[in-house]
């Protein structure tokens, strides 16, 4: 029996997701590829063994495992950051503190596009991206989907790990809607 980790690098792997150091931003081309509905970690067996109990330190420290699997140093950060790309979309992943409830905090920076500078008819991200906010990144020229969660909606490592993914399609799914938008207007 594979243990949470193991199916989701295998996975990954059939997906072609890159896992690992991430060295670049998302390239300034092209849209996601939509990747199937269900949940890439979804299997029949109920996976009880990887629970978190809900505390900050118990998401942190699989953050902490999280990152150290991947080859990220997660001493580099007060807290520890995993950063992944799937596609065109980069995404980097911690712990925060939103209104004083822990949440995992989910980055998920979109590429570059000539047709889709800042513009006020852009898809009402909270339509998308549930728990989701879509900001314009000035200095970058790009837009960026922050997704916080709160961690007691996460009762395990599976959902933590199906959070990152699912805001990297619904941001994908943002951006295809920004650039079908985009191109209907001109």
């Amino acid at each position: 029996m594979m243990n949470i980790f193991e199916k989701f690098f295998q996975t990954a792997i059939t997906n072609k997701i890159k896992i690992g150091p991430v060295s670049r931003r998302p390239t300034d081309a092209g849209i996601v590829p939509a990747r199937p509905e269900a949940s890439i970690l979804q299997t029949d067996e109920p996976d009880n063994t990887n629970a978190l109990d809900g505390s900050a330190a118990d998401v942190k420290r699989f953050l902490r495992e999280l990152a150290e699997l991947i080859g990220q140093d997660p001493q580099s950060h007060i807290a520890p950051v995993v950063e992944l790309q799937f596609g065109d979309v980069f995404t980097a992943t911690s712990l925060s503190v939103a209104e004083g409830a822990a949440c995992l905090s989910i980055t998920a920076l979109l590429p570059r596009d000539e047709q889709l500078d800042y513009s006020p008819h852009s898809p009402a991200t909270s339509a998308i991206v549930p728990n989701g906010e879509c900001l314009w990144h000035a200095d970058e020229g790009r837009y960026v989907v922050v997704r916080k969660m709160p961690i007691a909606e996460l009762p395990d490592e599976r959902s933590v790990m199906d959070t990152i993914l699912d805001t990297a399609d619904l941001a994908a799914a943002w951006f295809a809607e920004a650039r079908r938008r985009a191109v209907k207007s001109d």
